[in-house]
């Protein structure tokens, strides 16, 4: 194989890139949040009901939470349930961006004081649920690292040696993800590549991560194609992750690396975590 190796990237994987890319994208949302963190409060439930294996909890207007479902007896989904105010202690966030104000009981009380439901992250991840380090402060980054015992992810995050966006990674920080066995996954959003980025920029990041973990097993593509509007120079969309793949080959990944970052990698967290 020569640096000047096109990348065979048939249909097919394509269809299967963007599902992982969809899929990873939505992995931040898959904890409990709102926007009143730590705080408890009052709401009256609307409907309750079972998809994906996840229990959700409608209380109308944007009050919508979401909690992995054991138990297909849960008082939650009968009939009496709907109707009545329950109480919500609001304390597990996690993955608030930007903040570490965190831990570890998010809870739902019912007016009599019966506790219906608690999740922890320890729970969480014996469910399968991967535990996203995105654009969370730094102070909550290491306090996940010190509880986690399952991999972790960064979905969308770029190197900070590369360029010093605050919502990139540290060098120390993606050592501490390689380590719980998870991984990092590419953003394409041009303000967290670097000033005026082209796709060699692109490339400077997963090489970044390369000096840090030669194997290679710990890279993906974050994408976050549906949440920004500027991307290096050379990248319009999906469609072009052929050239970023060109490109990898051209600065020295061989073609098994690339794969691995472009599908391998992301499935074979969510293989182990999630299946």
């Amino acid at each position: 194989m020569t640096g000047k190796k096109k990348f065979p990237l048939p249909t097919w994987l394509g269809c299967l890139l963007l599902v992982a890319l969809t899929f990873l994208g939505s992995l931040r949302y898959w904890l409990p949040i709102t926007e009143d963190s730590g705080e408890s409060y009052t709401l009256r439930l609307e409907r309750a009901f079972v998809s994906n294996n996840t229990l959700w909890l409608d209380f109308g207007k944007s009050d919508h939470f979401r909690f992995p479902y054991a138990e297909a007896d849960s008082p939650l989904l009968k009939a009496s349930a709907v109707g009545k105010e329950y109480h919500i202690t609001a304390e597990y966030h996690a993955t608030r961006r930007n903040r570490s104000d965190y831990y570890e009981i998010y809870a739902l009380t019912g007016a009599d004081g019966t506790e219906y439901l608690t999740i922890s992250q320890a729970e969480a991840q014996r469910l399968g649920m991967l535990v996203d380090v995105s654009h969370i402060s730094d102070e909550g980054f290491w306090d996940i690292m010190d509880i986690t015992n399952a991999p972790v992810i960064a979905t969308h995050s770029n190197s900070r040696s590369v360029w010093g966006e605050s919502r990139n990674l540290t060098d120390d920080m993606f050592r501490a993800i390689v380590k719980t066995g998870g991984l990092a996954g590419f953003n394409m959003c041009a303000e967290f590549i670097g000033e005026a980025p082209t796709l060699d920029t692109a490339c400077d990041h997963i090489l970044r991560f390369m000096e840090l973990d030669p194997t290679g097993k710990h890279i993906a593509l974050g994408g976050d194609l549906d949440g920004i509007d500027h991307m290096p120079e050379g990248f319009t969309g999906v469609q072009d992750y052929t050239k970023f793949a060109d490109r990898l080959l051209q600065r020295g990944l061989d073609e098994h690396t690339v794969m691995d970052i472009f599908w391998n990698n992301a499935f074979g967290v969510m293989k182990k975590c999630c299946m």
